[in-house]
């Protein structure tokens, strides 16, 4: 099995979300100083691995650092991006802060507050839906939302991060051609 640990800091090994241990973890930071196996700022850089290549990828505390809130550009191309590398039922595992909570807005380096809402637009049979809300961007990926959790850190207190598991369906179906 093949790992793509996104964002991955000082550290080999994702923390937070277990792994397999005989997996093959291949590191991505932004920050060449951490000697990380790729060096790529997510959504301005091409990720530098070949199409369908990983079969996860894990991103802790790392999709709220990517573009600005109300722009899609940088957004998008991350999710295209990873959508790419990820083999036909990879998974993108994830922590991140709750758009509601003290840290999601705190952190001055978090650019983007996110709910499982906010990835609706990344699953193509979400927009076949008779009336969708939903925009029609034109999106080149796709993803199902395997699993959504909400984690609260002081029992009765308010929900701070959620985590998700969200599979690359593929072959690219995309709404547009239905």
């Amino acid at each position: 099995m093949k790992i793509l640990h996104l964002g991955c800091g000082r550290s080999r090994v994702p923390k937070l979300i277990p792994v397999d241990e005989s997996a093959e973890i291949v590191t991505l930071d932004a920050d060449s100083s951490l000697s990380p196996d790729i060096v790529c700022c997510l959504g301005r850089n091409p990720i530098a691995l070949p199409d369908d290549s990983m079969d996860e990828a894990i991103a802790v505390h790392v999709l709220e650092h990517i573009g600005k809130q109300g722009e899609t550009a940088e957004w998008f191309q991350f999710w295209e991006e990873i959508y790419r590398v990820l083999k036909p039922g990879g998974k993108l595992k994830f922590l991140s802060p709750f758009w509601s909570a003290v840290w999601a807005w705190a952190d001055p380096t978090h650019t983007r507050a996110l709910s499982p809402e906010a990835l609706y637009f990344f699953n193509q049979a979400n927009y076949k839906i008779l009336d969708s809300p939903i925009s029609p961007y034109r999106i080149h990926c796709d993803f199902v939302s395997e699993t959504f959790q909400m984690i609260q850190t002081v029992e009765n207190g308010p929900i701070e991060h959620f985590a998700g598991i969200l599979t690359a369906r593929k072959p690219l179906q995309p709404w547009w051609y239905s």
